[in-house]
């Protein structure tokens, strides 16, 4: 044999000039992208002339569903592809389509090499303490090309001289070996293979501050001097009150009184959430309300008081619209606001908020944040204030967030409320992992040669 012929093997060894000489993309090549589409540059070249040239271009290699392009004069086109497998060949035929020549097949892979996103300590956290060194949760986005991830914590943005210089498998760290102190940290993947290029990800920077004491909650619903509507029918009328703490308060001791000196007491409870749904004020008129937290053996003390009035409007001289607009036209997140979800028992996610009166539906949202725009993960319209969201799949670790709003027809009602969330994933399950577990995701499929 020489050069630029092949041998086909069957009764006898038939040898003949190879009519098409392929050049790009090579066998087996891996064609990054940091979009969602590329572009690839077929080239070859044509040996013998023939009345019509296709480039067949599939995702199977039987090409048993195919894309062909008409390549007559050509000796090279340009593909805009989507992240897959894919296999090509050029075929040559003649004027009624009775093939003549068929090049060998060529496989190659678009990859979707995304940049490393950091979830969290997000960008000039500050993370504080009291007695023992907290445990500092590192995270980051998944890249599905590399297989491993390297975790560099320094104190100085050059990372000069790194503090930690950790190698790992999973898009999460977590250490409490940090001091008190400043410190910048990044990832850098580690590619599965040659000829794809490491990507590190953005710096970014946190504080651990070491305190005596935690500051009170603050709170949040009702607003100050909120008149909150009563309309008479008990299995409706209750008063919601939510408030912000630091994620290390574990309890919390919430008082209402019908006096600003707290000696008139309404209620007077202990409860392990930053939420409260009581039905128990039964009485119109101004209540004052504070909440302290309690962590360990120690307390932050109450928080600033604020006041309220629950009012009937059948016994106000106001105009009932004008009251309604005042109570009841403001939606009002309940659950979760500013929590961490832990996701690892499956259990579905349950978002709550207070009814808006006249209200027929709801718009429910669930957003991503990204670094450069957000990303919408869900939407739906409700007719209850509360959801049950089981499309975990959808949710991955890190920060999130959920909005809300009214609508009476097609005109909405107030203004749409937001809050945030962040899921966590218990390290425990990544531990049970079995290969049964695992999914692929990218690319789609996967080829054995």
């Amino acid at each position: 044999m020489q050069q630029d012929e092949v041998a086909t093997v069957g009764k006898e060894i038939q040898i003949a000039k190879i009519k098409y000489r392929l050049l790009a993309p090579a066998h087996q090549a891996r064609v990054i992208t940091h979009k969602k589409k590329q572009n690839v540059l077929f080239t070859w070249q044509v040996r013998e002339p023939m009345p019509n040239h296709t480039l067949v271009l599939s995702n199977t290699r039987r090409f048993k569903s195919s894309r062909k392009i008409p390549a007559n004069g050509k000796t090279s086109l340009l593909l805009n592809l989507h992240e897959d497998t894919y296999y090509w060949k050029l075929e040559g035929r003649d004027t009624d389509g009775k093939l003549l020549a068929a090049s060998d097949v060529r496989k190659f892979i678009v990859f979707q090499d995304n940049p490393v996103y950091l979830f969290s300590p997000v960008n000039r956290a500050e993370i504080t303490y009291l007695k023992n060194r907290p445990h500092v949760l590192f995270s980051w986005q998944k890249n599905f090309i590399s297989n491993h991830y390297l975790l560099q914590v320094a104190t100085g943005a050059d990372f000069r001289k790194p503090l930690l210089s950790i190698e790992t498998s999973n898009n999460q760290y977590h250490t409490n070996k940090l001091a008190m102190g400043s410190y910048y940290w990044r990832v850098k993947t580690i590619p599965l293979a040659s000829g794809i290029a490491q990507q590190t990800s953005e710096v970014r920077s946190f504080r651990l501050v070491q305190r005596n004491k935690f500051p009170p909650p603050k709170l949040l619903n009702p607003r100050n001097k909120q008149v909150v509507v009563f309309t008479g029918n008990e299995k409706r009328d209750h008063v919601l009150l939510n408030w912000r703490s630091h994620p290390e308060i574990h309890k919390f001791h919430i008082q209402i009184s019908r006096d600003a000196g707290f000696q008139q007491i309404a209620l007077n409870k202990k409860i392990v959430h930053p939420h409260l749904i009581t039905s128990s004020l039964k009485k119109q008129g101004t209540y004052y309300w504070r909440v302290s937290g309690e962590y360990g053996k120690q307390e932050t003390g109450f928080s600033k008081v604020l006041q309220f009035t629950i009012s009937d409007r059948l016994h106000t001289g106001q105009d009932a619209s004008s009251l309604g607009n005042q109570a009841g036209n403001e939606i009002v997140p309940i659950f979760p606001v500013n929590h961490k979800v832990d996701l690892t028992d499956g259990k579905p996610l349950r978002f709550a908020w207070k009814p808006v009166q006249n209200s027929k539906y709801y718009k429910f949202r669930i957003i991503k944040p990204g670094k450069k725009q957000q990303r919408q993960v869900f939407q739906t319209n409700v007719k209850q204030h509360k959801y049950t969201f089981k499309q975990l799949s959808r949710l991955e670790e890190g920060e999130f967030f959920w909005e809300v709003q009214a609508f009476a027809g097609k005109k909405s009602i107030g203004k749409k409320q937001t809050s945030r969330f962040r899921i966590i994933v218990n390290d425990e399950m990544l531990k049970r992992l079995k290969p049964g577990d695992i999914r692929f995701t990218s690319p789609k499929e996967i080829y054995k040669d």
